[in-house]
Parts: structure tokens; sequence; C-alpha cells
């Protein structure tokens, strides 16, 4: 009896976990998605959460966040291609630790771009909303000059804004955006370095390898090796 009944103030109070985490985004509140996490955290933290248990629990939030954003004014397909690599990167996760911290990120992400459509409008929401597009297509081919006419700019006036916006260049922000994430799958995926350097089309370990070390001031093994995974 007493098991059951803890096992139903668990379940009410992750339930208030989520609805916190959905207002946050609904707001576009980003500062308190880590207060929400910390509870979402601790309720899956009793031993009784399985992965894919929690997987599925985020997989339902990821979609709601896609609906608000969505419901914010983001472009629906952006919005769904975004809750989808989120949802792929945290399928390969095989940490509790390391699904939470992605979905902290997404979180943000979603809450920032719920925030960027209740802010901002015309120009700034495309520049502000061009770097989801670009996380969502990170594994792919992807030219400056592509993402320019998806929101219907001259390639030259959008790499001069671009640059004026993020303070790097286009080329810059991509190669670090993919960096970043394929610094996580060496933290999180058993994947082998050469597989991740044609994930995020490097055009040779050896680039891949140079640019890591640029970064993070350690190669990619190096990086693999402190977080405790056996290479692949």
């Amino acid at each position: 009896m007493v098991a059951m009944q803890k096992r139903n103030t668990t379940t009410v109070n992750m339930e208030f976990a989520q609805e916190a985490l959905c207002r946050c985004v609904s707001n576009g509140n980003r500062s308190g998605i880590a207060v929400c996490l910390e509870h979402f955290a601790a309720y899956t933290a009793d031993g009784t959460t399985t992965l894919r248990q929690l997987r599925n629990d985020i997989e339902t939030l990821l979609r709601r966040f896609c609906c608000l954003a969505v419901l914010a004014g983001e472009d629906i397909t952006r919005a769904k291609d975004l809750a989808d690599f989120y949802l792929d990167s945290i399928g390969r996760c095989e940490k509790q630790s390391d699904i939470l911290l992605l979905f902290e990120s997404c979180a943000e992400m979603f809450s920032a771009l719920v925030a960027m459509h209740q802010g901002c409008c015309g120009e700034e929401a495309d520049f502000q909303g061009c770097r989801t597009y670009i996380q969502s297509r990170l594994t792919e081919e992807l030219r400056m000059e592509d993402v320019a006419a998806h929101y219907g700019y001259h390639p030259a006036y959008f790499s001069r804004k671009f640059r004026q916006t993020f303070g790097v260049t286009f080329k810059q922000y991509l190669l670090g955006a993919r960096l970043d994430h394929a610094a996580e799958e060496l933290r999180s995926t058993r994947q082998s370095l050469l597989e991740i350097s044609e994930k995020y089309r490097f055009c040779s370990q050896s680039h891949f390898q140079n640019a890591f070390r640029e970064r993070f001031g350690e190669t990619p093994r190096q990086y693999r090796q402190k977080s405790k995974l056996p290479p692949a």
C-alpha cells in the first residue's frame, strides 16, 4: 500500500514537472527550464524509470514543444525537423544523464523559438530562425546560398547580415555547430570516429581531428576517453 501511494505521488509530481516545462516553453521562459529539469530529473532517478520509459516521456513532451512553437509562429516543417533531430540523438544515448542533458538543450531551443516569435518579426525573426534551420540539417550538404534562398535573401546580403547578427560567418557557425554535435556523439554513443566524421560532412578524418582540436583543445579520441565510453 505504501509503495503504491509512493508511486502515485511520484506520477503526480512528474505530471506537475512536465506541465511546468511546457509552461516555460509556451512563455518563452528559458531561465525557468533548468529548475523544471531538476524536478523532472528527480522523479526519474528513483530507480524504477527505465531508459525506454524516459525516452517515451520525453518524446511526448517534444511533440508538445513542437506544437507550442508552431502556435507561436514557427514553420511547422522546421519545428518537426528540430524535434526529430533531438529524438534521434536522444534515442542513441545510453545513459540517463546524457538523455537529460540533450533534453535540456532541446527545451531551451524550443523556448527560445517561442520567445523569438513573441518578440521578433520580419527580418530579425528570419535570422534568428535560421539557426534552427541549420541545426536540423547538420548531417546534410548545406550551402549558405541554399539557406539564403530558403528565406528569400540574396546570398551577399544574407552573408553580411548573418555575420552582423551572430558575430561569425555562416561557414564558421556551421562548422562550430557540427563540431558541438560531434562532441555530443563522442560522449554519448559508441559510433566510430570515422562514422561521426562522415556523418557531419568532414572531408577527411584529419580535417575532423584538426578542427575538433582547435575548438576543444584535444583530439576526438582524447575527448571520448574522458567520457569513459570505450571507442567503437
